[in-house]
């Protein structure tokens, strides 16, 4: 490439480099879901945050942030989380299930901690009732390492 077609493409390029931010993003979710079955009025948002991210065989931590539809967050729910690993018979494995009770933090926040027994493939549901009454569910797919 000739100099002078260089210096315009490397002068682009510095103005695009100078637009990005070196400060952490805030971790982002793992995913976001409505609430199943919940018609548009009781929808709710459901935040699934895993620490360590990717999750691990073994202990992890995880984070829920629960919101109504209208983004206030949601308090004094239940909310509980299961991890479900489907059997697999030509390896002589049984099914597994890990359920995370977790305690509300605040500001619609439900923290809790677990085990998994292996890495893999897990699907997770977030279930949120108050006083009995299911208010919503979220699922998610995670693989742990």
């Amino acid at each position: 490439m000739k100099r002078s077609a260089l210096l315009p493409t490397l002068a682009i390029l510095a103005v695009a480099l100078a637009g990005c931010s070196s400060s952490p993003e805030p971790e982002a979710p793992v995913g976001t879901t409505p609430a199943a079955g919940a018609s548009a009025t009781q929808g709710l948002a459901i935040d699934l945050y895993m620490n360590p991210d990717p999750p691990q065989s073994g202990d992890n931590e995880i984070t829920v942030q629960v919101k109504s539809p209208d983004g206030t967050p949601l308090a004094d729910a239940n909310v509980t989380a299961v991890f479900y690993m489907a059997a697999m018979p030509s390896m002589n494995m049984p099914e597994m299930r890990s359920t995370f009770a977790l305690e509300p933090t605040g500001n619609g926040s439900y923290h809790g901690k677990g085990s998994l027994s292996m890495g893999g493939s897990w699907d997770v549901t977030v279930a949120v009732t108050r006083n009995g009454e299911k208010l919503g569910t979220g699922k998610f797919a995670v693989t742990a390492h």
